[in-house]
């Protein structure tokens, strides 16, 4: 119903209280559904690039207590159990429950100077929430796509020469992903690109604090302040109630992934920053699949995924470990690009940036007489 019929068959004085107050909730219902997007998409564009392979990003220095010791298991010590924030101890419980917990583990906790907090989980379950049950009032104004929809500020004049410079900067590096994996240079620097703005942009959150956070996040009233601003119904509840426990199970899943890796790899986790739900690396893995997936591309022993030595090869055999072969055609890379990340527009968006590294590329040899 439109807000011309509105006007042409109601009272004049009905019909703009009527108007204001439709507007009024289109506008609130906007709101709703695209306040999490705004929240949960990377900020690209506020990233500077760097050529130069990052270091995992250094944190504000952690309290005065025993600090931890990467790869040590024994039972945590008095002086460190006793700096852990209360909240933590449910988890702790669980990890000592399941044999995880350690010395080093007990460090960890110790040194988080910020306590349980309902945002990582919050944003997840609203997310999850309005893409269920909250429909966007302006969806039938959308004019349908006559082009493939690709990332906002992704597929640039500057981010295609970066990419390409990165591939010239490096030449082994993707000599050796086409050649072990087959794997495209141009597709390989393409996902660098979308996924760290090659390594510059690698989350600001510690991945051992949000994926603890979440993993406490079992029960609706540990999201509340989040819950208290959705249109809830009983059986809505319910399904936040069964979904909350799914989504604090698996993270708990990845928390102790990463206590995996830190402790093989010789890392601590309170210098590893990544997405809000505890994606970490160039790669942006998720601990669990780093088990499955990730390699030691320069084979000196250890897997780092805060180089392009590691990160990258790690990328490739994602791919291959998904159905990525030499000989596919457009389509299938589409559908195996879209392994990495579950998005039609992702996966557009690489490919469109792939073809321009490959014609920047081309054009740069032709000027160089090769």
């Amino acid at each position: 119903m439109t807000f011309a019929f509105l006007r042409a068959n109601m009272p004049r004085t009905a019909c703009f209280p009527a108007f204001r107050a439709g507007v009024v909730f289109l506008l609130a219902g906007c709101g709703l559904f695209f306040s999490d997007y705004r929240q949960e998409r990377p900020a690209y564009a506020a990233a500077p690039v760097a050529l130069e392979p990052a270091s995992p990003a250094k944190l504000p220095p952690a309290p005065d207590v025993s600090p931890p010791v990467p790869g040590v298991s024994a039972p945590a010590a008095p002086a460190l159990a006793a700096h852990i924030d209360a909240g933590w101890q449910p988890l702790v419980a669980k990890l000592e429950e399941d044999g995880i917990y350690g010395q080093d583990v007990a460090g960890w906790f110790a040194a988080l100077e910020n306590p349980y907090s309902q945002k990582p989980m919050g944003l997840k379950i609203t997310g999850l929430f309005r893409s269920k049950y909250i429909f966007s009032p302006f969806a039938f104004l959308r004019k349908p796509q006559k082009t493939a929809q690709l990332l906002q500020g992704i597929v640039t004049k500057e981010n295609t020469r970066d990419s390409a410079e990165f591939i010239l900067a490096n030449p082994e590096l993707f000599a050796l992903i086409e050649r072990e994996y087959k794997v495209d240079k141009e597709i390989a620097a393409a996902l660098f690109m979308v996924e760290t703005r090659l390594g510059a942009y690698l989350g600001t959150e510690r991945a051992f604090w949000s994926l603890a956070c979440m993993a406490l996040a079992d029960r609706p009233e540990q999201v509340q302040s989040y819950l208290d601003k959705l249109p809830l119904t009983e059986e809505r509840l319910l399904w936040v109630g069964q979904n909350l426990q799914e989504r604090s199970e698996r993270a708990y899943k990845e928390l102790t992934a990463l206590i995996e890796y830190c402790r093989k790899n010789r890392h601590n986790p309170l210098e590893i920053t990544g997405s809000l739900f505890g994606a970490i690396g160039f790669c942006q893995f998720m601990p669990s699949n780093i088990a499955l997936y990730a390699v030691d591309g320069d084979k000196d022993g250890r897997i780092d995924l805060f180089t392009a030595a590691d990160a990258l090869p790690s990328m490739a055999n994602y791919l291959v470990k998904h159905g990525w072969k030499a000989a596919l055609n457009r389509k299938q890379r589409f559908a195996v690009i879209r392994r990495y990340n579950h998005s039609d527009v992702y996966a557009n968006t690489v490919l469109a940036l792939a073809d321009a590294v490959r014609s920047y590329l081309r054009d740069a040899a032709k000027k160089s007489g090769r």
